[in-house]
């Protein structure tokens, strides 16, 4: 029996009469639109002979199949919702270790001459029986300079070490693609149909191939 009789005598069975009730159950990534695929695999598969006459054991089969491939068709479709630009095939970012090492000599000579110089005049006076003024009686004068002199040096190294990461980001086009041969590609990955992928894979494995 082809895939339609199969569907119809499973749906007769369980006194259904949806056509896709087989087709209800099998696992599939959400960003599939199961009524779509299911029109899918009637239009494309509904005149191919199943591999058994049996509706149980090809529903099944084909929710092995669905079980088999469930992780493949999930990384295909996260492949097609990737945003990047196609007309660049360089978009990476490296991280460099940056290090810078200096040793700076400190030399500082500094002479210091300071001079200080101190006048002091002391008089003590006093009166004496005979005159009308005071006289002095005693004067102590001091009159010197201090004078300090000397030399400060400063000297030594200061060892300086500078660490850090640097994020290099590279993007854009290198010389080694043409543009004409990204635009060819990019239009290889837009022929690309999950929905066509799927039924190849179904044709193979659920289906009598003859020619």
């Amino acid at each position: 029996m082809n895939l339609i009789d199969v569907l119809d005598l499973y749906a007769m069975e369980h006194d259904s009469d949806n056509l896709f009730l087989m087709l209800q159950d099998y696992t599939i990534d959400e960003r599939i639109d199961r009524e779509l695929l299911n029109r899918v695999i009637v239009k494309e598969l509904g005149a191919m002979r199943c591999a058994t006459n049996t509706p149980d054991v090809f529903k099944f089969m084909l929710e092995e199949f669905f079980d088999k491939w469930n992780y493949n068709i999930t990384k295909l479709i996260n492949t097609m919702y990737v945003e990047y630009d196609p007309l660049s095939n360089k978009n990476m970012t490296r991280t460099e270790d940056k290090e810078d090492t200096r040793d700076d000599d400190i030399g500082n000579v500094r002479t210091d001459d300071v001079t200080t110089k101190t006048d002091s005049t002391t008089q003590l006076n006093t009166s004496a029986y005979d005159v009308d003024t005071y006289q002095p009686r005693t004067e102590n004068v001091i009159d010197g300079t201090v004078k300090d002199t000397g030399t400060v040096t400063d000297a030594g190294t200061l060892h300086r070490l500078d660490k850090g990461d640097l994020d290099v980001k590279e993007w854009g086009k290198d010389g080694q693609d043409s543009y004409q041969k990204l635009i060819k590609e990019e239009r290889e990955v837009a022929r690309f149909n999950i929905f066509n992928w799927i039924i190849q894979q179904m044709r193979r494995e659920l289906f009598l191939l003859i020619y």
